[in-house]
C-alpha cells in the first residue's frame, strides 16, 4: 500500500510543478508582450517626432533655395553677413560697437 501512496504523490507533485511552470510561462509571455507594446509605443512617438523634424528642416531647405534662385541674392548673402557678425563692413563704413550692451 505504501508504494501506491507515494506514485500517486509522485505523480501529483510532478503534475503539480509543470503546472507552475507553465502558469510561470505563460506570466513571462504576457509581460513581455506588454514591455514590447510599450517599447513600440515610444519608438513611434520617436518616429513622429523625427518626421515633423525633417518636414521643418525640408521646409527650411525650400525657403533658402528659394533665396538662393531669387534675383536679391547679392543683399541675402550681404544681410546674413552683417547679421551673422562675420565682420562684413564697406572699405568707407566705420562700425561701433556698443560694449554697454553686452552687460
Amino acid at each position: 500500500m505504501t508504494r501506491k501512496k507515494t506514485k500517486a504523490g509522485s505523480k501529483l507533485n510532478t503534475s503539480l510543478i509543470l503546472a507552475v511552470a507553465a502558469f510561470a510561462i505563460v506570466c513571462y509571455f504576457f509581460i513581455s508582450f506588454f514591455n514590447l507594446r510599450t517599447q513600440i509605443s515610444e519608438k513611434q512617438a520617436q518616429v513622429d517626432l523625427l518626421r515633423q523634424q525633417v518636414k521643418m528642416q525640408l521646409d527650411t531647405n525650400e525657403k533658402l533655395e528659394q533665396q538662393l534662385d531669387s534675383e536679391n541674392f547679392d543683399a541675402f548673402v550681404e544681410q546674413r553677413a552683417r547679421d551673422e557678425n562675420f565682420g562684413y563692413v564697406y572699405p568707407d563704413e566705420r562700425v561701433y560697437y556698443d560694449m554697454a550692451a553686452g552687460q
